[in-house]
C-alpha cells in the first residue's frame, strides 16, 4: 500500500488504538506491523477470522491470553552456540509456552463445535512443550531464582554456605559485644567488603584487633577490617560462593540446551500465540466501536450503512465531547467518480477520509465503523491526495505540492485503485484549476479507478451531473442557522454558501451585493438552480417525514386492531363455552328430574312422554346440529362439521363453513380462514358423517407433535426465510406459545434486517429482542407473542 496514503489518512493511529486491545507485546507488535491485504482472498481470510472471534466473544467465552511474555530475544538466543538464558528469561519462556498450552486446550474445544475452523488452524501451530515447562518450573522459582531443590550438590552448597556463614557472623557478633573492644568500633554493624563480613573500625583499632583492612570512607574515619579470627571462614564462604555460582551456571546451561532442542517449537508457539492475539484485538475492537464484518466484493462499487469516522467515534469515547454523524455511503457499479461539494467545514474531508480509512480497515481483516450490510471493493491499491501539503523544504506551494502527489496518482493509478482528491484543481486560478481537475477525474474514469473527489468549482459540478461514470453528492447544511449538518445527500452538488456566511458574518450588505454582481452569470445560475434543488429537497424530506409518521400510525392502528380483535375472538369463546356449560347443567337438571318423575305412580305415561318430548325439543334449540353444507360438495368432499387435517400448519380443525375454494374453520379456540386446497379429510367420510349426526357443541382437536418454539434459517435467502418465518408465527399463535426464537445467524446482516422489519409489523407480535449471549447473541432474534 502506498506509504503517503497510510499516513494522510492517519491508519496508525488505528492500528495504534486496535493494540491496545492485546495482551502481549508480542500481539502488539504483530498489529502494529498489519497491512491492508491487496488481494481479495487473503482480505476475505482476514475478515473470517475476526468474525470467528467475535463469535466466541458473543458467547461469553475467551481464550486465556493473559501471561504471554515478550520472550522473543531470549528465544532468538537459542540458535547461538555456548549460549546460557538467565533464569529471568527461562522463567518467562516455561510461563509462555504454559499459556499456549492452555489456548490450544481451549481452541480444541471450539473445534469440536466446529465454530471457529480458521482461528482453530492458528491454535494447530502451537507445540505443547510440557516436558520443558516441568523442568523450568522445578528448577526456578517465582522470583526467578534457582531452587536449592534443583540439584542434590547445589543443596549441599547452599547448607554448607549457610552454617559458614553463621560461623562468621558469630564470631563477629562476639566481637561487637565484647566490652574491651568497644573503644575501637566505629559502628556496631557487620557489613561486607569485597564480598567478605567486615567490622567498621577507627584507624587506632590495631592496637585491640588485628585484621586485614579491605577499604575506607570517604571521610577516612573508619576502616573496614576483616578480623584475622575470621579469616579462615571468609575464605570458605568465598570458596563454596564460587562453587555455588559453577553450579548454578550448570543448570542454567542444562535448561537452555533443553529449550534449544525444540527452539524451532518455541518459535511457532510464540509466533501463534502473538498472531492469535492480534486477532483478538481487531475483534475486541469491532465489539467496543460497534464496528460490523464488511463484505468485501470484487464488484467495484461501495455501500457503507452509517459509517462513522473510527477517529471521531474514539474522541468521543475517550473525551465524551463531540457528537458523530453516521452517514450512508453509495458508490453503484456504474458509477466511477463521486463528486462532494458544499459548504467549508461541512465534513467533506471526513467522509474523504472515512471511506478511504474503512477500506484499509477491511482489507486488513478489522471490523469497520459502520452497520451490518455494507460492502466493499478489495483495492489493490489506495492513493490520497488529502489536506494542505506546503513543503518549504522542498520550496513546493501547495498547489505543487497538490500537483506532484496527483502526478504521481496518475502513473500508478488503474482499475484497481482507489484514488481520494481533496479539493481538487485548488490553490491556482478557478478557471485553469477546474479544467485541470476535470481532465484529472476524466483519466481516472477512463482507467476504471474508483474515484471520490471534494471540491467548491461550480465547472466541477457540472462536470459531475454530465459525465457518464460521474456523480455528485452535497453536504447539508442549514441555510437558517448557517451551520453544517454533516450528512451526505447524494444524486446532486452542494452550493459553497460564502456570501451568505459572509452577510451573517456581518460583511456590509453593499458589498455583499457588489460581490454578486461580479460573480459570473453561468455561476449565477447554477447557484440559483442548486438553492431551488435544496429547498424543493427539505420540502420532500418533510413530505417523507410526515408519510413516515403517518404510515407508522397505521401501523399501530393495525396492530392495536388486531389486538382488540383477538381479545373479542377470545371473549367469545369464553361466553360460548360458558353458555354451553350452563346448557348442558340445564338439560341434565332436567333430564334428571324428567327420569325421578318417570319413577312415581302418581304420573301418567302420556304426560311423560308428554314432558320428554318437551325437553328434547329444548335440548335441541340449545344443542343444534353441525350446520349442513351451504355449497354442493366439491372434489374433496369437505363440508361443514368435518375434520380436517392443515398440513402447512400441522393441526387438525373443524370446517365451520364452507363457500367454493374457501373454508373457514376452528382449530384450537381460533377462527381462521383458509383455501380448500390446504386442508384435506382427517378422517374417513363415513366416520365424519356419523359424528355429524350426533348432537354436541364441537370436535376436540388433537396434535401430531407439539410445536416447536425455535426456527432455523440460517442459509436460506430473504424471500424464502420470510415464508418460513410467516409459517413459524402461524404454528406458534395456534400452540399459543408466549415466546419463540428465529436462528437468522450474522452473515451480511440482510436476513436478520428482513426478520427484524417483519416481526416488528407482525400482528402477532408484540415485541421482539436481540438473543442474549446464552441464547445465540445477535445471530437470533427473540419473539414475545400476543396473548
Amino acid at each position: 500500500m502506498n506509504e503517503h496514503t497510510l499516513q494522510v489518512l492517519e491508519y496508525d493511529k488505528i492500528l495504534g488504538i486496535v493494540g491496545g486491545y492485546t495482551f502481549s507485546e508480542a500481539g502488539r507488535r504483530a498489529v502494529s506491523a498489519m497491512l491492508p491485504a491487496a488481494e481479495l482472498s487473503p482480505a476475505v481470510v482476514r475478515l473470517r477470522e475476526t468474525s470467528e472471534f467475535l463469535g466466541i466473544l458473543q458467547q461469553g467465552e475467551s481464550p486465556p491470553l493473559n501471561g504471554i511474555l515478550d520472550v522473543a530475544q531470549a528465544v532468538a538466543k537459542l540458535g547461538a552456540a555456548g549460549i546460557m538464558l538467565t533464569p529471568a528469561e527461562l522463567l518467562n519462556t516455561a510461563m509462555t509456552l504454559s499459556v499456549g498450552r492452555r489456548v490450544k486446550q481451549f481452541f480444541l474445544r471450539q473445534d469440536g463445535k466446529r465454530a471457529a475452523p480458521l482461528l482453530n488452524a492458528k491454535a494447530d501451530a502451537i507445540q505443547p512443550l510440557k516436558h520443558i515447562e516441568d523442568a523450568v518450573f522445578s528448577a526456578i522459582d517465582e522470583r526467578a531464582e534457582v531452587k536449592d531443590s534443583a540439584s542434590p550438590d547445589l543443596r549441599k552448597i547452599r547448607k554448607q554456605l549457610a552454617r559458614t556463614r553463621d560461623e562468621v557472623l558469630g564470631r563477629m557478633s562476639k566481637i561487637l559485644q565484647d566490652s574491651g573492644f568497644q573503644k575501637v568500633i566505629q559502628e556496631p554493624v557487620i557489613t561486607i567488603r569485597d564480598d567478605r563480613y567486615v567490622l567498621p573500625l577507627k584507624p587506632g583499632f590495631r592496637q585491640s584487633i588485628k585484621g586485614v583492612v579491605h577499604g575506607q570512607s570517604g571521610s577516612r574515619a573508619t576502616l573496614f577490617v576483616e578480623p584475622l579470627d575470621v579469616l579462615e571462614q571468609n575464605n570458605r564462604l568465598a570458596e563454596l560462593r564460587m562453587e555455588e555460582r559453577e553450579e548454578v551456571e550448570r543448570i542454567l546451561r542444562e535448561l537452555t540446551s533443553l529449550l534449544s532442542k525444540d527452539a524451532a517449537a518455541i518459535e511457532a508457539t510464540i509466533a501463534a500465540l502473538a498472531e492469535i492475539d492480534a486477532v483478538y484485538a481487531r475483534a475486541r475492537f469491532g465489539m467496543d466501536f460497534n464496528g460490523s464484518i464488511p463484505a468485501l466484493i470484487a464488484e467495484r462499487s461501495i455501500e457503507l450503512r452509517n459509517a462513522r469516522h473510527p477517529l471521531l467515534v474514539w474522541k468521543q469515547k475517550t473525551t465524551g465531547s463531540g457528537v458523530v454523524e453516521p452517514n450512508d455511503f453509495r458508490l453503484s457499479g456504474e458509477e466511477r467518480a463521486l463528486i462532494i461539494s458544499g459548504p467549508n467545514a461541512g465534513g467533506k474531508t471526513v467522509i474523504l477520509k472515512t471511506v478511504g480509512l474503512l477500506s484499509l480497515m477491511a482489507q486488513t481483516g478489522l471490523p469497520v465503523t459502520a452497520d451490518e450490510g455494507s460492502e466493499l471493493p478489495c483495492f489493490g491499491s489506495v492513493f490520497a491526495d488529502i489536506g494542505d501539503e506546503q513543503s518549504i523544504e522542498q520550496d513546493l506551494s501547495t498547489f505543487s505540492s497538490h500537483v506532484s502527489q496527483v502526478a504521481g496518482i496518475l502513473r500508478n493509478a488503474d482499475k484497481g485503485s482507489l484514488v481520494l482528491l481533496d479539493e481538487l484543481g485548488s490553490g491556482t486560478e478557478p478557471g485553469e484549476g477546474a479544467g485541470l481537475g476535470a481532465a484529472v477525474l476524466e483519466s481516472l474514469i477512463e482507467r476504471n479507478c474508483v474515484t471520490v473527489a471534494t471540491t467548491h468549482y461550480n465547472a466541477l459540478k457540472l462536470f459531475g451531473s454530465q459525465t457518464s461514470g460521474a456523480a455528485n453528492a452535497a453536504m447539508e447544511f442549514d441555510p437558517q442557522t448557517l451551520k453544517p449538518t454533516y450528512r451526505i445527500i447524494p444524486g446532486r452538488p452542494g452550493r459553497s454558501y460564502g456570501l451568505d456566511m459572509a452577510a451573517r458574518l456581518g460583511v456590509p450588505d453593499e458589498v455583499i451585493g457588489r460581490a454578486r454582481l461580479r460573480i459570473g452569470e453561468a455561476d449565477t445560475r447554477l447557484e440559483n438552480l442548486l438553492k431551488d434543488v435544496e429547498e424543493r429537497s427539505r420540502l420532500l424530506a418533510s413530505e417523507q417525514q410526515a408519510l413516515e409518521q403517518d404510515r407508522s400510525a397505521a401501523v399501530t392502528d393495525r396492530n392495536e386492531t388486531a389486538s382488540l380483535l383477538a381479545a373479542a375472538r377470545a371473549e367469545a369463546r369464553t361466553l360460548r363455552t360458558q353458555a354451553q356449560a350452563e346448557s348442558r347443567e340445564v338439560l341434565s337438571a332436567l333430564r334428571q328430574k324428567l327420569r325421578d318423575l318417570s319413577r312415581t305412580a302418581r304420573i301418567e305415561q302420556a304426560e311423560a312422554k308428554q314432558a320428554g318430548a318437551e325437553i328434547e325439543a329444548l335440548a335441541r334449540k340449545l344443542e343444534p346440529e353441525v350446520l349442513r353444507p351451504a355449497v354442493p360438495r366439491t372434489g374433496l368432499a369437505i363440508q361443514a362439521g368435518d375434520t380436517v387435517r392443515i398440513a402447512r400448519l400441522n393441526k387438525t380443525g373443524t370446517v365451520l363453513t364452507a363457500h367454493r375454494s374457501m373454508v373457514e374453520l376452528e382449530v384450537a379456540g381460533k377462527t381462521i380462514k383458509l383455501a380448500a386446497a390446504d386442508v384435506v379429510p382427517a378422517v374417513p367420510a363415513s366416520r365424519q358423517r356419523t359424528t355429524i349426526s350426533q348432537p354436541g357443541w364441537g370436535t376436540a382437536l388433537s396434535e401430531e407433535e407439539g410445536a416447536s418454539d425455535r426456527l432455523n434459517i440460517l442459509g436460506l435467502r430473504v424471500e424464502a426465510g420470510l415464508a418460513e418465518v410467516d409459517r413459524f408465527i402461524d404454528r406458534a399463535g395456534m400452540s399459543n406459545l408466549s415466546t419463540v426464537t428465529v436462528i437468522h445467524g450474522l452473515g451480511t446482516g440482510a436476513l436478520k434486517a428482513a426478520v427484524t422489519n417483519f416481526l416488528k409489523n407482525h400482528p402477532l407480535v408484540a415485541s421482539i429482542r436481540p438473543g442474549e449471549p446464552s441464547e445465540g447473541g445477535a445471530g437470533v432474534t427473540v419473539a414475545e407473542l400476543r396473548k
